[in-house]
């Protein structure tokens, strides 16, 4: 899921402070994926892609709903999540990611990141 994606789901494009459609939309997502599931015998495994800093507003509201999905049901809504701060300081992303790891611990949540920007020359 991508918060572009998302906001696909509810039929806008999303460019608020709060990215609430974006959320919304995610949200609505992963709840009809996690409803018709059991109907297909398949497993959950829900995944967030690239959310660079200024979408962080999109993971904090997709984590609120995590963390209410997760005392009701024992189990978060999404599997995992993907940081992609590869555009600021090393610094300030593992800061940044590091606070998002602790929330997402409890829940026992993957938090992926990138660390370095994927085409800096980093692997020349």
């Amino acid at each position: 899921m991508s918060p572009y994606t998302d906001s696909v789901f509810l039929g806008v494009k999303d460019s608020s402070e709060k990215r609430e459609a974006s959320v919304a939309g995610a949200v609505a997502a992963a709840h009809y994926i996690r409803s018709i599931a059991p109907i297909y015998g398949v497993p959950v495994v829900l995944h967030t892609d690239h959310c660079a800093k200024k979408l962080l507003p999109w993971l904090d509201g997709m984590l609120d709903e995590d963390e209410r999905f997760f005392k009701e049901q024992g189990t978060p809504l999404w599997s995992s999540h993907m940081i992609d701060l590869s555009e600021e300081s090393v610094q300030e992303n593992i800061e940044t990611t590091a606070k998002y790891l602790k929330r997402a611990a409890p829940m026992k949540q993957w938090v992926r990141y990138i660390l370095y920007p994927e085409y800096s020359g980093l692997w020349d």
